[in-house]
């Protein structure tokens, strides 16, 4: 660090001995020249140059530095107070200063300087400001010195910081900021400082040039010098429209500089306590405060200087102003530190500490909540402890708390590793403990970072829940200010994916707050609280009838009606499709137009919104028979089918799902219109099983629109598609495809033959030989099909299956049953394959399913007879089966079957 420097004033280089007059003397002798030029006491410039002699001594008297000095000084100034404004001593001063030799002038100024001094003095100096201002530029260096020293000082009274611009004196102290002497550029920048405390004069001096000479000053070597320079670029950094001239002049390094310059003395300042001296303290006080604070103010919504900032390498400095006065060890262990008495120095130490990590927590928040690169600067310096620590610190001011939560809560945003470190030195515990303290600042910032540790964090989940972190966050969504509201129920949003968590909440009344924050008119707080209770609503079927009971479901249909908020729109319609699995529930979302907002959010939504607006519209239409055809009515079709289209495998599937549910009988001609049809095909076609399962399905009901839309299908490869689904291992993938290769081959007989040569067949028999119960109904239905063209029969028999449908009419469930027998009476229709399904047992598990009288195997009864009345043709089979001789005699005399009312079953 640069030795101390102080104003003193220079020995006196006149030649000749001391006079031996006395100051007294001196005085009366000065005075009555004056008064003797003119006779009344003020003298002219001209009278007031007396002869050399008389100039020594004038210098010699003011400037010796002796013993003598200050009684001499003191005559003078006694002489000055018990004259009025002519004083003729006063006026030699200023004329020596105004038209003197450079000596004289260096010697008048530093008289007029020690007279500013004094502020019994200062008043009556005013009239020395010109001559002051003037030496600046002409005085030579010693005399630019005092000058600036004198305008300094003088500098302080009010009405002299409008005196000293009207005077001319900005571009002069600008111009020795820039190019003067040290001693003189600290003078002239403290001047410039106390000037500038007038907002008027800030425009003047940032056009005078000086800031370039102000951060020329914070770069140097001369302490003193730098500090004042910190303090003048603080006042111009505290004015917007003065911000963009300081940037110009490299503001910013200046004042990376200045801090970087104090944390590498000789000593550390994490220790300053024991190391500074008076001297030493004052300038790293003023330096830190005024060089962070300026930073802070330069760095508000500026994301180029936060860049800067980081580029500039001014993290590390920043890092190392938290850790002022705190002890590592004492960190590291979590203890709290000794509470002793402090000194009065150890006091202001305190303070300078709890100003400068004020700053440098503010700065480092902008900086990491705008240059994503800069979070591993700040981590990799061991700014997380520090951090941790002066949030636990009960003496930590509560704006500095928010300002640290804050940059905790950006260094743990998807970051694990953070996270880790955060829950490890306790931050977890700290942070619930401010979310419940008296800043709202503070509580919004905390919330936000328990947000952010909470999400897709099991362990800090539980953490949150163990340290009691969930009451003061369902208090805030009622007492905070709309971003509190929103942190808080971002941050219970991510908690509530946690069962444990979710039960707290609930108890702790949230829902009747998240229902009234719903219906905010601040768009992230409403957009969290249904996120919030979304989450809470996810596989919870008690939880969802408690929030319905609130009243959540009319609040939700109005915000997916937002269009203007995009992510609160999307969470609504999300929570909806969970509480519309509900029947109830299903009713009121319909009642309440929640059919209509979904449409118009699939048209207009952001890509979120559109899925989660179109996976709503399959629940809401799905068994419904006025929905699907509003949703047409209303414009839904297109987006949707545009959703079919997308690059995104989630906005497929939604339009998959949304297409099973709209594509009835009286849709389908539009469906297909639409586009439809190409989409669905590559969507069975995919490597997605749940795109190929919801592609399956909605092209299953679009058959159901005949055959022009079945070989639409087909020509569209979707054929080939299904057949290939029936080789999957996902069971529910291969019966939804055999129930769309169904519908294919219901009404088409061109499509019953593409199947068959697609290698359906073989396929169909290896799922029903498997035996699953409930694919075995589907595959059946579609083998029955299939055989209703007799081309086919060749195929069907070859795959082995017949033993298996007589095993499934005998001993299936129902449907299998009832499916089972159609496709035997398809194959009985050739007389070739009689004798094979009389082999393989067939007639009498037909005949005892004939005899059952249930409505659920009511068909089946009747595809049994016609099975059995095929076979009874053949009169070499009735001949070995009395089953067959009896079907044939009923065949030869039918008697017309008659119910009475009431006896049909």
């Amino acid at each position: 660090m640069a030795s101390p420097t102080t104003d003193v004033a220079p020995q006196a280089n006149g030649s000749g001995a001391r006079s031996a007059r006395t100051p007294a003397q001196f005085l009366a002798e000065m005075r009555a020249t004056t008064m003797h030029s003119n006779g009344n006491g003020t003298t002219p410039t001209g009278a007031m140059m007396q002869s050399r002699n008389s100039s020594d001594e004038l210098k010699s008297s003011l400037c010796s530095e002796d013993a003598g000095a200050t009684q001499e000084m003191d005559a003078i100034v006694a002489m000055l107070e018990a004259m009025d404004n002519g004083n003729p001593t006063f006026w030699r001063l200023v004329s020596l200063a105004a038209f003197g030799e450079p000596e004289d002038k260096a010697y008048a100024a530093n008289a007029l300087r020690r007279l500013t001094e004094d502020p019994k003095q200062m008043e009556m100096t005013r009239s020395g400001l010109q001559p002051l201002i003037a030496l600046l530029g002409r005085g030579g260096p010693v005399a630019q010195t005092y000058a600036a020293a004198g305008l300094r000082y003088m500098s302080f009274l009010p009405e002299n910081k409008r005196t000293i611009p009207a005077c001319g004196g900005i571009p002069p102290l600008a111009a020795v900021c820039c190019e003067g002497g040290e001693e003189a550029q600290l003078h002239a920048v403290a001047t410039l400082h106390n000037i500038m405390l007038l907002d008027e004069n800030l425009v003047a001096v940032m056009e005078s040039g000086a800031v370039a000479g102000m951060v020329e000053i914070a770069k140097s070597h001369h302490y003193e010098a730098k500090a004042n320079a910190a303090m003048a670029l603080r006042v111009l950094a505290e004015h917007s429209d003065t911000r963009n001239v300081l940037l110009e002049y490299g503001a910013v390094q200046g004042l990376l500089c200045l801090i970087h310059d104090v944390l590498t003395m000789d000593y550390s300042v994490s220790e300053t306590v024991k190391s500074l001296d008076e001297y030493s303290l004052q300038i790293a006080e003023r330096i830190l405060v005024n060089a962070t604070d300026a930073l802070n103010s330069l760095s508000f919504k500026r994301h180029d200087v936060q860049k800067q900032i980081v580029e500039l390498e001014g993290v590390p400095s920043l890092v190392h102003l938290l850790q002022l006065g705190r002890d590592e060890e004492t960190i590291s262990s979590g203890r709290s530190p000794p509470t002793e008495p402090l000194s009065p120095k150890e006091k202001r130490m305190q303070e300078l500490d709890a100003i400068t990590v004020s700053h440098s927590a503010a700065i480092l928040l902008k900086i990491v909540a705008n240059v994503p690169n800069s979070h591993s600067d700040v981590v990799s310096c061991g700014a997380i402890p520090y951090l941790v620590d002066i949030l636990a610190n009960r003496d930590t001011d509560e704006e500095t708390k928010a300002s640290v939560a804050g940059v905790l809560g950006n260094l743990a945003a998807n970051n694990r590793t953070n996270q880790l470190a955060i829950s490890k030195h306790n931050g977890i515990r700290h942070l619930c403990d401010t979310v419940a303290c008296q800043s709202l600042d503070a509580r919004s910032y905390a919330a936000a970072t328990l947000g952010n540790l909470a999400a897709n964090n099991t362990e800090n989940q539980d953490a949150i829940v163990v340290c009691g972190g969930i009451k003061p966050l369902v208090a805030l969504l009622y007492e905070g200010n709309p971003e509190g509201q929103s942190f808080a129920a971002a941050a219970l949003a991510n908690l509530a994916a946690n069962a444990a968590a979710k039960d707290v909440i609930i108890n702790e009344g949230a829902v009747k707050h998240l229902v009234a924050i719903v219906q905010s008119n601040n768009k992230s707080v409403c957009s969290n609280a249904a996120a919030c209770i979304n989450n809470l609503a996810a596989n919870d079927i008690d939880k969802q009838n408690i929030m319905i009971d609130a009243g959540v479901l009319v609040p939700l249909v109005n915000l997916t009606e937002m269009s203007d908020n995009a992510e609160g729109s999307s969470n609504a319609a999300a929570a909806l499709l969970k509480f519309a699995a509900i029947p109830a529930a299903k009713d009121t979302i319909i009642e309440a137009g929640g059919v209509f907002t979904a449409v118009e959010l699939v048209k207009n939504g952001s890509q979120e919104a559109k899925i989660n607006a179109a996976s709503l519209i399959a629940r809401l239409a799905a068994n419904e028979e006025e929905v699907p055809l509003q949703v047409v009515d209303w414009g839904g079709l297109a987006p949707l089918v545009q959703l079919l289209r997308s690059e995104r495998e989630d906005a497929r599937i939604a339009g998959c799902q949304a297409m099973v549910s709209i594509s009835v009988e009286d849709n389908l001609g539009s469906v297909a219109a639409a586009g439809a049809v190409i989409p669905l095909v590559e969507a069975v076609k995919s490597s997605n099983p749940a795109l190929q399962a919801a592609g399956s399905l909605a092209l299953r009901n679009m058959c159901a629109g005949g055959g022009v839309i079945q070989l639409a299908i087909a020509d569209a490869g979707g054929i080939e598609g299904l057949v290939e689904l029936l080789k999957s291992d996902d069971d529910e993938i291969t019966f939804k495809a055999a129930d769309a290769l169904r519908k294919m081959a219901a009404q088409c007989n061109p499509n019953k033959l593409r199947i068959q040569q697609a290698g359906a067949i073989d396929l169909l028999a290896a799922v029903l030989k498997e035996g699953n119960p409930v694919g075995s109904a589907r595959v059946a239905a579609c083998l029955g099909n299939l055989a209703s063209h007799e081309s086919n029969h060749e195929s069907i028999i070859a795959s082995g299956i017949i033993p298996y449908l007589v095993k499934l009419v005998d001993q299936g469930y129902p449907e299998a049953r009832v499916n089972a027998a159609g496709t035997l009476w398809n194959l009985s229709i050739s007389p070739a394959i009689h004798s094979q399904l009389v082999d393989a047992g067939c007639i009498e598990p037909l005949y005892k399913l004939m005899s059952i009288k249930v409505p659920e195997l009511e068909r089946g009864h009747r595809f049994a007879r016609k099975t059995l009345e095929n076979l009874a043709s053949v009169e070499a089979l009735r001949n070995e089966h009395k089953e067959l001789q009896e079907i044939w005699e009923q065949m030869q005399n039918p008697v017309e079957e008659t119910t009475t009312e009431g006896a049909a079953k």
